[in-house]
C-alpha cells in the first residue's frame, strides 16, 4: 500500500483541498480525519475476528488518519483534543455497530443496508486517501 508522510500529506493537501472543495477550515478537516480513523478502527476490530491480513492493512490506514490528525491538529486553535477524540469514539460506536447488523442481523434487508453504508462510509474516506 501506498503511504505518504504526514509532512507530505500538509504540502500537497491545499492542492487537493481547493480542487475538491474540501473545507478549509481545520477544525472541520479534523472531524472528518477523526472520523476516518473511527470508522477504520472499527472496521480493523471487525476484520480481526476472521481475516488478519486485512486488518492490518485496515490499522495502516487508519494509522495514516491519525497522522493527518497530528498534522492538522496545530491549526486548530480552538479545538480541545478531548473533542477530537469524542469524533473518533463516536464513528466507531456507529461503524462498529453497522458491520454487527451484517453479522448477526435475520432481517436480510437490514443486513444489505448496513453492508451498503459501511462501504459507503469507508469509501468516503479511503477517497481522502486517494485523492
Amino acid at each position: 500500500m501506498f503511504r505518504i508522510s504526514a509532512y507530505t500529506f500538509m504540502l500537497l493537501f491545499p492542492l487537493v483541498a481547493g480542487a475538491s472543495g474540501w473545507p478549509a477550515n481545520p477544525k472541520e478537516q479534523v472531524r472528518v480525519f477523526a472520523t476516518c480513523s473511527g470508522r477504520l478502527s472499527a472496521m480493523m476490530e471487525h476484520q480481526w475476528i476472521k481475516d488478519g491480513p486485512a486488518a492490518d492493512r485496515t490499522k495502516a490506514r487508519r494509522d495514516l488518519f491519525v497522522d493527518m490528525i497530528d498534522a492538522v491538529l496545530p491549526d486548530a486553535t480552538d479545538l480541545e483534543p478531548r473533542r477530537v477524540f469524542h469524533w473518533r469514539l463516536r464513528a466507531k460506536a456507529a461503524h462498529s455497530a453497522l458491520l454487527q447488523d451484517t453479522v448477526f442481523s435475520t432481517d436480510m434487508r437490514r443486513v444489505r443496508e448496513a453492508e451498503r453504508l459501511a462501504q459507503m462510509h469507508i469509501s468516503q474516506c479511503e477517497a481522502i486517501l486517494l485523492g
